[in-house]
């Protein structure tokens, strides 16, 4: 097995993220789970509260929040055709850390969508060019 075949990602994509159809005309825009960005606004908001954590103490209400803060900022990055009881909803860093907190099973979807790895493979493109089938390009007669 080639290491870098199978794990090389890219770092641009992990950083910049890659768009999602979510269905119903929703889509969102998500960095690779734990990247830079994410690592450094998490320690940021939890700065002060490592020993809480460290003992387990952190309220568990607490921990969701910041979770969903650095989420938002890190990781769920744009969104659009994302609605609420009907009605659009702008990407905002703050209105994605909402929806985060409110939807459980919609921050799970980011999660999983942040694990992928094959979406920030640093060969995907290639692959998929590699993979496809050639048209024709000519006609029949």
């Amino acid at each position: 097995m080639d290491l870098k075949k199978q794990f090389e990602t890219d770092r641009a994509l992990e950083e910049e993220g890659v768009w999602y159809d979510v269905g119903d005309g929703g889509r969102v825009k998500v960095a690779r789970a734990n990247n830079r960005r994410f690592r450094d606004r998490f320690r940021a908001l939890t700065r002060g509260k490592e020993r809480q954590i460290q003992q387990n103490i952190l309220p568990e209400d607490v921990a969701e929040e910041l979770l969903c803060k650095a989420t938002a900022h890190g990781i769920l990055l744009d969104w659009s055709g994302i609605e609420e009881n009907g009605a659009p909803v702008a990407y905002s860093e703050q209105a994605a850390a909402e929806m985060l907190k409110r939807y459980p099973d919609f921050r799970r979807l980011i999660d999983a969508l942040a694990d992928n790895m094959e979406a920030y493979r640093a060969a995907r493109e290639e692959d998929a060019e590699k993979n496809s089938v050639p048209s024709s390009g000519g006609s029949s007669t």
